[in-house]
């Protein structure tokens, strides 16, 4: 809608954009303009409008009240409600089940969570002999159970049965392997 100027009448056009824009439905762009024309002071078209919303409140309030229909809570939250299949309690990955997947030379993760629930996370990593990993962050809290081998972090040798924690936020520096390792590893909010 190109800029235009004050009326000293409405035309078909400008009623009906007058009302598109009390009901709140003319496209965007066309609102911006016509916001525009009216606060340069078109008295014609900005008295059009207040009278097309007071009509339209007017209308709100002439309908009788009707009562809801006896189902329609049920409908509503139904259609409100996801379909969440129900799940075990319980959650397996045998030995044999599950992907290994390679994330830096020598190192693979396997998940161990079917989804991240009450945001943390489970999972194995398996370091190969000679193996390291670059200096990284923790978005959530690591909590670190080394099952087999041994492991280089944070200035510590942790070997089978050691456990470590890394808080949110920190980092560590390279960590490395001498013969191998598998980790238990759970990322968590705490």
């Amino acid at each position: 809608m190109k800029r235009e100027t004050a009326h000293l009448r409405l035309t078909d056009d400008l009623r009906e954009r007058a009302a598109l824009h009390a009901l709140g439905a003319l496209p965007e762009a066309d609102t911006r303009a016509f916001e525009a024309h009216l606060a340069a002071g078109c008295s014609t078209c900005t008295q059009e409008v207040d009278s097309m919303r007071a009509t339209a409140g007017d209308l709100l309030l002439a309908a009788p009240p009707v009562a809801p229909a006896a189902d329609l809570r049920r409908r509503v939250l139904a259609m409100a409600t996801p379909n969440v299949v129900p799940r075990s309690p319980f959650h397996f990955v045998l030995h044999t089940e599950g992907t290994w997947v390679e994330i830096a030379p020598g190192i693979s993760r396997k998940d161990l969570t079917a989804e991240v629930s009450a945001g943390s996370v489970t999972y194995l990593v398996r370091m190969q002999r000679g193996a390291r990993l670059g200096t990284h962050h923790h978005g959530a809290v690591e909590h670190c159970y080394v099952v087999s081998g041994d492991l280089h972090v944070a200035g510590h040798h942790l070997h089978g049965g050691d456990y470590h924690r890394a808080d949110q936020r920190s980092t560590h520096a390279e960590t490395t392997t001498d013969d191998g390792c598998l980790l238990l590893i759970v990322e968590s909010p705490a």
